[in-house]
């Protein structure tokens, strides 16, 4: 899997394989916003880059890479579970298909059922796995507050 053409995006995106030289850094900062931004809840301060490394550890990863303005997204896949477990997209791209894309790239490289955690604070991201189709199963609660898990048959 090299990378995915999304077909219904403008032509300047590409999902591809993470490239960890070429993307590491932009992932980096990509993770760090987006959930400073994201999980409003929890102090912004407890975000860093350096986080990236260890939570993705293991993962296949894939990356939203848009030929005007670089890699703008990324997916975590835990291959030996079914489990998607990143996905982040830069906020001035929300809303244009990119999620979705790299959700669909990602769901092709694994079996079903697939599975997913989503912090029950995150209204627009329970509605957007929602909306694509995801149900809902157990639920939990972690280090930043209460997750839903969501399945995908």
């Amino acid at each position: 899997m090299d990378s995915f053409n999304t077909g219904t995006l403008d032509t300047g995106l590409r999902i591809r394989v993470f490239e960890p030289r070429r993307d590491s850094a932009r992932c980096q900062e990509i993770y760090t916003k987006v959930r400073a931004s994201t999980f409003s809840w929890v102090n912004p301060k407890r975000f860093k880059p350096s986080d990236f490394g260890p939570d993705t550890l293991g993962e296949s990863l894939l990356v939203a890479d848009h030929s005007m303005n670089g890699v703008i997204g990324f997916v975590g896949i835990w291959m030996p579970e079914n489990f998607i477990h990143h996905l982040y997209v830069l906020p001035e791209f929300h809303r244009v298909g990119i999620g979705r894309a790299l959700l669909d790239s990602a769901l092709r490289t694994i079996s079903r059922p697939a599975k997913l955690k989503c912090q029950s604070a995150n209204k627009n991201a329970r509605e957007f796995y929602q909306h694509l189709g995801w149900r809902e199963g157990e639920q939990g609660h972690d280090e930043i507050g209460r997750w839903i898990e969501f399945i995908l048959y």
